[in-house]
């Protein structure tokens, strides 16, 4: 009778574990943020939020701080199956989809209203759906902020100031920005910067507030220029083919709980964006923060960058452009 009571108690237990191997959806997510940043913060509450809607059936695995992807590496990374989503900066995606570096055409999107209303509307949604070719499915935006200039040698108030100065960058439309203000630009993952900046490799970076505090860059830097010449988006990005094995109801929980989570992280980065100067102030670095009539000057001095993504775009990109200055407005 107890060899029998144990062959039924063993029979139910590798019925409940065959269940919880075969009806759990795992999704790898990776992003290259620190566990500090609100990005890693955000992914978090979706994945709690999405395991209790859908009963633990669908798992959010995640891998912060290009554990399994570097920002440079997650495209082919992803296009392989090695992971299964992630957020990763649409600045990255401009090699394969060159409509994607419409955000980085300098100082058309300044603030976080015009880069919400941009992302949510026309230009937001194109990019999204671009996303389609590459067997992906784009569940939205989380917005990073904007991009912003550091160096350790001397301040930045104005274009020519660049000049014979070696700044990294991470994209074509911000190399030929920083060599249209008479730097040499020099490519490499946020994670490599502050080690950079420490041995010399560059004077500074073409960066993002956030990332500067949360890596705490600000100790090997002195002088940081806020200009917001770009936006700073992220992708909340699947691969096609794990999202469709995903239930309807399934599918919406997480297109829904990546919506809400982005207008969370939103805030976040707003308020953390508020509090940034002064924390890089408080940390003895000089701070430069442009008027508006600086910002026109240059705009001017940058036009060769807008020129440049227009030139790889033609027609389509300028149309688009166009909405884009419409809904920032």
């Amino acid at each position: 009778m107890r060899i029998h009571c144990l062959r039924l108690v063993l029979v139910i237990f590798s019925f409940v574990g065959w269940g919880l191997a075969h009806g759990q959806t795992v999704i790898r997510l990776s992003y290259e943020l620190p566990v500090t940043h609100n990005f890693h913060q955000g992914a978090q509450m979706a994945s709690e939020k999405i395991a209790k809607a859908t009963n633990g059936q669908v798992k959010i695995e995640l891998y912060p701080a290009g554990q399994l992807a570097k920002d440079s590496t997650f495209i082919k990374t992803i296009n392989s199956g090695s992971i299964d989503a992630g957020l990763s900066p649409t600045l990255y995606w401009t090699g394969v989809m060159p409509i994607a570096g419409i955000l980085d055409v300098p100082y058309v999107i300044n603030t976080h209203a015009q880069a919400q209303r941009v992302l949510s509307g026309a230009v937001g949604q194109r990019l999204l759906n671009e996303l389609d070719r590459f067997g992906l499915i784009g569940l939205g935006y989380f917005n990073y902020g904007f991009g912003i200039f550091a160096n350790n040698k001397k301040e930045i108030s104005k274009p020519e100031h660049f000049k014979g100065l070696k700044i990294r960058t991470n994209n074509d439309i911000g190399a030929k920005l920083l060599q249209s203000f008479g730097a040499s630009p020099t490519f490499m993952s946020g994670s490599e910067v502050y080690l950079a900046l420490e041995r010399g490799t560059v004077d500074g970076a073409h960066t993002g507030l956030s990332s500067i505090i949360e890596r705490k860059m600000f100790a090997a830097m002195k002088h940081v220029t806020i200009d917001n010449h770009n936006a700073i988006p992220y992708f909340i990005v699947m691969r096609k083919a794990v999202f469709e094995k995903l239930t309807p109801d399934q599918q919406k929980i997480v297109k829904d709980t990546f919506t809400e989570i982005a207008q969370w992280v939103r805030k976040e980065q707003e308020t953390d964006d508020a509090n940034g100067v002064k924390v890089l102030r408080s940390n003895g670095v000089q701070v430069t923060e442009l008027s508006s009539a600086d910002i026109k000057v240059w705009k001017a001095a940058a036009e060769p960058a807008r020129e440049f993504w227009l030139g790889k775009t033609g027609a389509d990109g300028a149309e688009l452009l166009k909405i884009l200055e419409r809904d920032a407005q």
